[in-house]
């Protein structure tokens, strides 16, 4: 979601056999966000 002007900018549904921790990356890479931040809930903080 871009905050300032309160619009999501991406959106990928996950398969009945995947989860947010694979749909994530690829997301990223289909935005081709290089050079800003992304945040991410703590689905992503997994060890």
């Amino acid at each position: 979601m871009a905050q300032r002007i309160g619009m999501v900018v991406g959106q990928r549904k996950c398969n009945d056999k995947s989860n947010e921790i694979t749909a994530i990356p690829e997301l990223l890479h289909l935005l081709d966000i290089h050079g800003c931040i992304a945040t991410t809930d703590a689905t992503e903080c997994q060890t």
